[in-house]
């Protein structure tokens, strides 16, 4: 049998046996196809954008009692993680009705179906890495990722990832980027009119992390991923 965490409980909280979980996939990238007149093939135009993709896994209850608890718990959006991912996570949010199925005379058996978000994220992209001086990141999944980055410092300042360039101006303190909400912050303060320049992506392999201004740390959650 599997165990299955999902939000802040797991199966085993339950009096609940797990008997399919389903497989990872691939997601797919969102691409466009265009015919063009005396073209050999269709043109293909790639987004470097993926789709969420639908996993399924099969679970038996064997006290109808948890019913109400069980139906409370597999419900809306939060991290997935089973025995068969190791060493990560996916974000999922349940998108299906739990019908169940006499299986026994005292146990029901159900579906359950998790929409995945297109990427496994790597438990070893959620560490926050803190620096005071330029450094080096190893992004070692397969795709780029969206980190959570924080800067310490006062005035103006810019930030280089890769020839990528961030421009901060009149910081007080800290500013907070989030790549992948497309946020930019202090606290509950919106400091997007502080930012210039695009959100921070990190490719895979080598990130050389610099910067120029008065900064006394950095702080980065990498979130690296796989596609």
């Amino acid at each position: 049998m599997y165990n299955v965490f999902f939000k802040d409980k797991s199966t085993h909280d339950f009096p609940l046996l797990v008997t399919e979980v389903g497989r990872r996939q691939k997601a797919a990238e969102q691409i466009e196809r265009f015919e063009v007149p005396y073209r050999n093939g269709a043109l293909t135009i790639r987004s470097d954008r993926y789709e969420s993709y639908p996993r399924e896994m099969r679970m038996v209850c064997t006290d109808k009692d948890a019913i109400g608890g069980i139906n409370e718990w597999l419900d809306g959006h939060g991290v997935l993680r089973t025995d068969l991912d190791k060493d990560g996570f996916f974000i999922a949010d349940v998108v299906s009705g739990l019908e169940y199925e006499n299986y026994l005379r005292d146990i029901d058996a159900f579906s359950v179906e998790f929409l995945i978000e297109p990427f496994f994220y790597l438990d070893s992209g959620e560490t926050m890495i803190t620096s005071t001086a330029a450094f080096s990141l190893i992004n070692p999944g397969n795709i780029y990722s969206q980190p959570l980055i924080t800067v310490y410092g006062s005035g103006d300042i810019t930030l280089n990832i890769n020839s990528q360039f961030v421009q901060l101006t009149g910081v007080e303190t800290s500013i907070t980027m989030d790549s992948k909400l497309a946020l930019c912050y202090r606290d509950t303060l919106n400091m997007g009119a502080k930012m210039t320049g695009e959100y921070i992506l990190m490719d895979t392999g080598t990130n050389n992390i610099e910067w120029t201004g008065s900064v006394t740390k950095i702080e980065i959650t990498p979130r690296w991923r796989e596609k």
